[in-house]
């Protein structure tokens, strides 16, 4: 079903939390703001590039495209690596309704 990796970088630039952070952005309206994207916000990125990349088609051609992607896009994730040279080896997370450990599943 997955195709392509889609690999955000530099992460040293970001806060690394899943979570909603204070920085001075978030101090003036963007409360909220997470990282890493979920794939609903990375889908929706993904729709207004394609849709500025087809400026120049007809209208129809436009029309078309946009459907076919929205037919055919799947985006998954968050997911993260701790090895730059390997980045098809990633970590999934897993839900905190159901953590799992040597003892049990909780």
């Amino acid at each position: 079903m997955f195709k392509y990796i889609i690999y955000i970088t530099p992460l040293g630039m970001m806060y690394g939390s899943a979570g909603a952070f204070l920085s001075p952005e978030n101090l003036v309206g963007r409360s909220g703001a997470k990282f890493p994207p979920e794939a609903a916000t990375l889908s929706g990125l993904i729709f207004s590039i394609n849709k500025i990349n087809q400026e120049k088609l007809p209208k129809h051609e436009q029309q078309k495209l946009q459907q076919e992607l929205s037919d055919n896009l799947y985006v998954a994730g968050p997911f993260w690596t701790t090895n730059d040279n390997d980045k098809q080896n990633f970590y999934v997370p897993i839900p905190w309704s159901k953590i799992i450990s040597k003892k049990g599943v909780d």
